[in-house]
This record gives structure tokens, C-alpha cells and sequence, in this order.
């Protein structure tokens, strides 16, 4: 599975993932995307891709810098840290 471009990716309420221990390392910011997705709807396959596309354009990284990995990272280390407020958060 090493070809895939990812080690995990989410499709809706789908999350994919190469193995089980990635998959659970990644949780947190798998379903952050899912929470995207369902406040987004199907809005959200043309937002993300957009939002790369934005920070290309800007200069900057397409997906480090895409607000919805932004946000995704963000819950994660929230998760990582303890921070149960931030990690549960629906505003972020």
C-alpha cells in the first residue's frame, strides 16, 4: 500500500485508512473530516480541494496550509494534549 498518496483518508462518513494502527493513530483527525463533511455537506468535496487550490495560489501549501487539515491537525493535538475543551469543541 505504500503507491496510495495517504495513509488515511475520509469520504463522508467513510474513513479509509492503509492499516488498523494508523487508522487509530489518525482517528481524531480522520473524524474531524467527518464532522467537516457533515457541517459542510456535499459542499464540502469542493471546498476542500478549493481551499488547496486558495493556498497555492497565495504562495503557500496546498495541504499543509488547507483550513480543513488546519483544523484537523488542530483537534489532534488537542486529543494528544488533554485539552478535552478544544478536542470536543464543534467551533473548531
Amino acid at each position: 500500500m505504500r503507491w496510495l498518496p495517504f495513509i488515511a483518508i475520509t469520504f463522508g462518513h467513510v474513513v479509509v485508512g492503509t492499516t488498523r494502527p494508523e487508522l487509530e493513530r489518525l482517528r481524531v483527525h480522520e473524524h474531524e473530516h467527518v464532522r467537516q463533511y457533515e457541517r459542510w455537506g456535499a459542499a464540502f468535496f469542493a471546498a476542500y480541494p478549493l481551499n488547496s487550490l486558495w493556498q497555492l495560489l497565495r504562495g503557500r501549501r496546498p495541504y499543509l496550509d488547507n483550513c480543513f487539515e488546519v483544523q484537523a491537525r488542530e483537534k489532534e493535538a488537542a486529543a494528544v494534549t488533554g485539552d478535552l475543551t478544544a478536542a470536543h469543541s464543534e467551533k473548531s
